[in-house]
C-alpha cells in the first residue's frame, strides 16, 4: 500500500494494521462493512444501482445476492436492507 501510495487499506485482519504503524504513510485501514458504508453514505443509488447490477450480471435477484453478501459484509448488507426496505431471502 505505501509502495502504490493508496490512502486505503480494505482488510478483515485490521488488528495486524494498526492506526499508529499506518500513520506515517498516511494510509487507512478499513473493514470491508465500513467501507461499503462509506460509498453507500456518499451515494446510496450509485451503490444500489452497483448492487443491482452485479446481480443481473450473476443472474439472481438483489435479494439472492444480498443475501450472499451477507456471509462477509453482515452489517453492510443489514443497513441496506432496513434503509431500503428488502428483505431477507427465505429458502
Amino acid at each position: 500500500a505505501a509502495y502504490s501510495q493508496s490512502d486505503l487499506i480494505i482488510t478483515y485482519n485490521l488488528r495486524h494494521f494498526p492506526a499508529n504503524a499506518l500513520q506515517p504513510w498516511r494510509i487507512e485501514a478499513q473493514a470491508p462493512s465500513t467501507f461499503l458504508r462509506g460509498l453507500y453514505d456518499r451515494d446510496p443509488f450509485l451503490v444500489v444501482e452497483k448492487l443491482q447490477d452485479q446481480a443481473a450480471n450473476v443472474g439472481l435477484p438483489l435479494t439472492r445476492l444480498l443475501d450472499s453478501l451477507a456471509t462477509n459484509v453482515p452489517s453492510f448488507v443489514n443497513l441496506l436492507r432496513q434503509e431500503k426496505g428488502i428483505t431477507e431471502n427465505r429458502l
